[in-house]
C-alpha cells in the first residue's frame, strides 16, 4: 500500500502502540468469502482437504522482522500453506495478469519463499506450478520502477512517523500522492483492548 500508494484495498488504519514508540498499521477491510470459488477450493485442496470437508474456521498467522531502511518492521499475516520442510507457501489460483506488485508484497508480509500458482481456464483448474519468491519477484518487477516502490516505502514510513502526534486511531489516505492521516473512529476501529480491561490483566494476581 506505501509502496504502490494504493489505499484502495483498505482502509488502513494506523495507531501508536500506547506507552510505547511502536505504530502499528491494520487492514480493516471486511471480506466475504464464497466457499464455491475455485480458488478456496484450490486451497483446500493443496492442504490436504476434502471437497467434502466442512469449513475450518480456524487460521495460522506467521510472525517475522524485517529491517525496511532505517525501521525494523513486525509483519503479522495469515499463513496459507506449509510444506513439508516446515516453509510458509502462498497460494493463489487467480490470473498473474493482474497481480502486479501484489502477490510479491503478500508473499514479503507473509514470509513466504514458494507460490503454489493453480492456472485455470474457463473456471476449471487445468495444471498447478511452484515458483519461488525470487522468482516471482523478478516477473512482478519487470515492469515495475524498482526506485520509485522503494522511494514510496520510505517516505510513507517517515509520513505516518512525522504525522502521528498521539495514541488516537487514523486512517491513511493518499490524496493526489500525499499520505494524509485522517481521523479514524474509535467505535468503529477497534485495535487494542480498552484501558480499564488492560489494568485489570496487569494487576491481575
Amino acid at each position: 500500500m506505501l509502496a504502490t500508494k494504493n489505499d484502495s484495498d483498505g482502509p488502513y488504519i494506523v495507531s501508536r502502540i500506547p506507552g510505547t514508540g511502536c505504530i502499528t498499521i491494520v487492514r480493516r477491510k471486511e471480506y466475504t468469502k464464497n466457499l464455491a470459488d475455485v480458488g478456496f477450493q484450490f486451497e483446500r485442496y493443496v492442504t490436504g482437504g476434502s471437497m467434502v470437508d466442512s469449513q475450518e474456521t480456524s487460521t495460522v498467522e506467521h510472525i517475522h522482522t524485517m529491517k525496511v531502511g532505517s525501521k525494523t518492521v513486525l509483519f503479522c499475516a495469515e499463513v496459507d500453506a506449509i510444506d513439508s520442510e516446515g516453509s510458509v507457501v502462498e497460494v493463489k489460483a487467480s490470473n498473474p495478469r493482474y497481480w502486479g506488485t501484489k502477490v510479491m508484497f503478500q508473499m514479503i508480509s507473509s514470509g513466504s519463499s514458494k507460490l503454489c500458482h493453480g492456472h485455470k481456464n474457463r473456471g476449471v483448474l487445468t495444471h498447478v506450478t511452484m515458483k519461488s519468491l525470487s522468482t516471482v519477484s523478478r516477473e512482478a518487477l519487470e515492469y515495475a520502477d524498482v526506485n520509485t516502490l522503494e522511494k514510496n516505502l520510505l517516505q510513507g514510513m517517515d509520513a505516518i512517523q512525522s504525522q502521528l502526534k498521539d495514541d488516537r486511531k487514523y486512517k491513511i489516505t493518499f490524496s493526489y500522492g500525499v499520505l494524509k492521516l485522517v481521523p479514524a473512529s474509535d467505535r468503529v476501529y477497534t485495535l487494542f483492548p480498552p484501558d480499564h480491561v488492560v489494568a485489570s490483566l496487569l494487576t491481575k494476581k
